[in-house]
């Protein structure tokens, strides 16, 4: 018996025909479902197809009957009623159990869900409630960043950024697509995906591609874009942003903002002092590309350097971002000038870098421009206290009161030092502050050298205490951020290929210690056929003086054994006997000489030995050199991005902590203002107008308090984001806004 198919899956299938013979002549499958009538997806597509292939049209033909839903009885529907008037929080899954153990029936959920609508009786849908208040908001993780938010309301760090990118787009890149992409977002987009890529590090993200294992509502309503961008979107936007070429730009704006809103004590008149210091962060690529050397490590890798000039608060305010080879002296002077320009006036008095940094070249060019340094005297540049001269004796610089008694811990005596520079053979007498602090019951001395006079700063220890403000001021700041927002990550890997100027210095390295070691050749040679000469004459004068005694003795022998006057033989054997004496002890001294002049002349060779091995090592090494071998730089514009954001985010923690927090907060590290107040859970409704953020509220009565505190600071500063909301925070419990 032949089936029969009704007109409208005939139809149907016709038009499905249709597409199938268009798709098979050569048309793209994504444009034709987009022109179909039958909205169908890939999928489906590509199984009608298959069965097209095998059965022809009939395989077209949908043969799929829908059949009746099975009967429910007023009996089971009354069941129903009572089960829901005893249990009102009952759902469906619950009511299919029970029905099916009473009368044995298997139901459909969605369809006793439709039976109790018709009854009048409405099933919770979804997961069991979870006693949240809706009057609060939304449930956010990480509420209390919304400090940090309302902190770039002041600082406009993300307007900043915002407007930059802007600015920048209108002007023509190679990567068309990248650019059309950017000129098509608009400004409050390009806002939420700044604010995205800025908060990472709060959501204990470093990249982008973490978002993908972030699946929270925080991020997203922070950053005014309701659901968090996904990794694709959030990375394509860094790429597009890196295309552009702003990172230095971006720094730049951003450093006159750190400057109005953390450091207006700054005069142009008087100037200031700062912190020059860098650390260390790997690139994993199995490229060759420029080491940098780890001190935690003690060893060079694949890497990049970052250099940064810090406040005498702490706060970060400019970082140049650099290959791993570059080493401080080299960009010293660019990266002052540039924050210098950056700032828009002469602001820098004087700096305190590390020892790195220390040379005579950069002494003469500190004092060419009338600017200041402090740095440390390298321990290989000195031998002791006798290397110093002495000016005035010491004071103390740190002492320690214990059971009623004043222990002084460190001295600082003011001293000058002769600093030279031994390829060009001169040298300069510098100011030293010379620090002596007892260290395992040993004297341990701290040579800090400035170019400041007695005229700029007469007292010395304020020079010595301005270097060790290093620790507070930088380097702990470089500890804190590495372990709370990862600041040593790297972002980006793109490279170009670049002269292998790591060879070429390697190459000039070892043929100057090859011109050394050929100069101390020459030397050892001709110190070595000196001693020959000095061993050859002593043993010549040596025998000459023992052959004339040995001629006289033998004489006197013969003389003896002949028939002479017993007081003859007398005269004769005492002349026997004082010559033999005389040739003993001459001997002796003669013997102990050539002892002597033997061994050094062995040293000599031996040394003269050694230098030949090291100038063949050297030779060889230079001969071994690749000098073919590729040289890859990363580029490093993605990453000076991203170096911005978190340098941001940083200055934005230490303006909030100082801003609104109680003055016992002010020591936290970043990570412990994390922990304890930024990443703390809350609620956040959003109007029009404003912005209400509710915070748990916290077991510890301390930290309560200081929340407490900064909520009313905050609120009594009237905080309004860009586009005009006004932030306001509270502790849960306490009902009303400061």
């Amino acid at each position: 018996m032949e089936k029969k198919y009704s007109a409208v899956k005939i139809e149907k299938a016709q038009k499905k025909e249709k597409v199938i013979q268009a798709w098979l002549g050569g048309e793209r499958l994504s444009s034709l479902i987009k022109k179909s009538e039958i909205k169908l997806c890939r999928k489906q597509w590509w199984e009608i197809k298959k069965r097209y292939k095998d059965k022809g049209f009939w395989g077209l033909i949908d043969e799929r009957r829908g059949g009746n839903a099975k009967k429910v009885t007023e009996e089971i529907k009354e069941y129903i009623r009572e089960l829901r008037q005893a249990s009102p929080k009952l759902n469906s899954k619950g009511l299919k159990e029970y029905i099916r153990q009473r009368f044995g029936v298997e139901l459909n959920c969605g369809w006793i869900g439709q039976i109790a609508k018709g009854m009048g009786e409405r099933l919770r849908i979804g997961r069991p409630a979870t006693g949240i208040d809706s009057s609060k908001g939304i449930p956010v993780d990480h509420a209390g960043v919304y400090f940090l938010k309302g902190a770039d309301g002041d600082m406009e760090g993300v307007k900043t950024i915002t407007e930059m990118i802007v600015k920048e787009r209108e002007k023509d890149i190679e990567e068309k697509a990248a650019l059309k992409r950017i000129r098509g977002t608009t400004p409050q987009t390009i806002k939420k995906k700044v604010e995205t890529l800025l908060y990472l590090p709060m959501f204990g993200m470093q990249k982008p591609y973490h978002l993908l294992k972030y699946h929270k509502r925080g991020l997203g309503i922070l950053s005014g874009s309701g659901e968090r961008y996904s990794y694709y979107t959030a990375d394509i936007f860094l790429c597009d942003t890196e295309k552009l070429k702003i990172a230095q730009k971006v720094g730049d704006e951003l450093t006159r903002c750190y400057l109005e809103a953390l450091c207006i004590e700054i005069e142009l008149e008087d100037g200031s002092y700062f912190y020059i210091d860098g650390h260390s962060k790997h690139v994993w690529s199995g490229k060759n590309i420029p080491k940098a050397f780890f001190t935690t490590l003690k060893r060079a890798e694949r890497g990049l350097h970052q250099y940064f000039i810090h406040s005498t608060k702490g706060n970060p305010l400019t970082l140049l971002t650099c290959p791993g080879d570059t080493r401080m002296p080299g960009i010293l002077l660019d990266l002052i000038d540039g924050f210098e320009n950056a700032a828009g006036k002469k602001i820098v008095k004087a700096v305190i870098f590390d020892r790195e940094g220390l040379s005579l070249s950069i002494f003469e060019e500190f004092d060419k421009r009338k600017k200041y340094f402090i740095t440390l005297l390298r321990e290989d540049m000195y031998k002791g206290i006798e290397s110093f001269r002495i000016i005035k004796e010491g004071v103390p610089l740190k002492t320690e009161e214990k059971n009623g008694e004043l222990k002084v811990l460190e001295w600082v005596s003011e001293a000058e030092y002769e600093l030279k520079d031994r390829e060009k053979k001169r040298g300069r007498t510098v100011r030293v502050a010379l620090v002596k602090k007892a260290v395992n019951e040993k004297i341990k001395l701290i040579p800090i050298i400035t170019n400041l006079t007695s005229k700029e700063e007469p007292d010395i220890c304020k020079v010595a205490k301005r270097y060790f403000g290093r620790w507070p001021n930088q380097e702990n700041i470089f500890k804190d951020t590495i372990k709370a927002i990862k600041v040593d990550t790297n972002h980006g890997y793109k490279k170009r290929e670049v002269p292998n100027r790591v060879v070429m210095r390697l190459k000039e390295e070892l043929e100057t210690n090859v011109r050394g070691i050929s100069r101390r050749l020459e030397k050892a040679q001709r110190e070595r056929e000196k001693a020959s000469n000095d061993l050859s004459k002593l043993k010549e004068v040596y025998d000459n003086q023992k052959q004339i005694y040995q001629i006289e003795i033998n004489e006197l022998y013969a003389k003896i054994g002949l028939p002479i006057k017993d007081e003859e033989r007398q005269k004769h054997l005492w002349r026997l006997k004082y010559l033999e004496k005389k040739l003993t002890k001459a001997g002796e001294k003669y013997g102990e000489m050539l002892t002597r002049l033997e061994v050094n002349l062995k040293n000599k060779e031996q040394y003269e030995k050694s230098l030949v091995t090291q100038k063949g090592n050297k030779e060889r090494d230079i001969k071994n050199l690749d000098m073919e071998k590729v040289l890859y730089e990363i580029k490093t514009e993605k990453d000076h991005l991203m170096s911005n954001f978190k340098m941001l985010l940083v200055n934005l923690s230490s303006y909030a902590q100082r801003q609104y927090f109680p003055n016992e907060v002010h020591s936290f590290t970043m990570e412990s203002m994390m922990k304890a107040f930024y990443q703390q859970d809350g609620y956040v409704k959003e109007t029009k107008k404003k912005i209400d953020v509710t915070m748990y509220s916290y077991d510890d009565p301390f930290l309560q308090k200081a929340v407490e505190y900064a909520c009313a600071k905050f609120n009594n500063s009237n905080i309004k984001t860009t586009d005009g909301k006004q932030i306001r925070i509270q502790l849960e419990g306490q009902n009303v806004y400061f």
